[in-house]
Parts: C-alpha cells; structure tokens; sequence
C-alpha cells in the first residue's frame, strides 16, 4: 500500500483511501497514491510547524535566507532537466504525460 512522508518518516496513512492518477492526456493509469485524511494532513502541518520553530530557519539571516532559497531554485531547475521522471508519448506531440511522484491532500471533514 502506499505511503506518506510525514515528520522524516515514512508513514502508513490513518484511512487505506486510494487514488488513482491517470495521465491528463489519454486517461491511462499511472499510479495509485494513498490520500492523506484530515488527520493526516493536521499531522503534517504540526510536524512542519516543529520543524520550523525549532530549527535554524528562524534565526538566519534574511541574506543567507535568500541564498538558501537561491540555491533551492538552483537545484530543482537543474533536477527539472536530468529528472528521470518519464514522459508517456501521445498521438500530439506536443502533449505529454508526465509520470512521477504524487502527492494529494484530501480536504474534506470525512477523514
């Protein structure tokens, strides 16, 4: 079954609820990817809220902030180019299906 990354571990989610990813261009499946309840989600959010007050990040210098955040940029531009993320060719060239990882929040109150 799937799994999400909360707090610096992988995590089984609190509901089994799946879903599944087609490709935005002809529809095929691409993947199945757990969706994270409201639990889940309120989970994430206070491990991101620990992580922020009680790391460096608070206390750092806005120029070394913004290096930080430069550097950031820097690195995904570059993984956006040698990703080995694959790309499903479709009858127009000019659409492709990107096939990668996925995350999804569910945002009602059932979970």
């Amino acid at each position: 079954m799937p799994e999400l990354y909360v707090d610096g571990e992988v995590i089984d989610p609190a509901a089994e609820d799946c879903r599944e990813i087609g490709c935005p261009a002809d529809r095929s499946f691409v993947a199945s990817v757990s969706e994270a309840s409201r639990a889940d989600t309120l989970k994430a959010i206070a491990a991101a809220g620990r992580a922020f007050d009680s790391g460096p990040w608070p206390g750092t210098a806005e120029g070394e902030r913004g290096q930080v955040l430069e550097r950031v940029v820097g690195l995904l531009t570059r993984d956006r180019r040698i990703s080995p993320t694959r790309r499903a060719s479709t009858r127009n060239e000019h659409r492709d299906c990107v096939i990668g990882p996925v995350a999804h929040v569910r945002t009602d109150e059932s979970g």
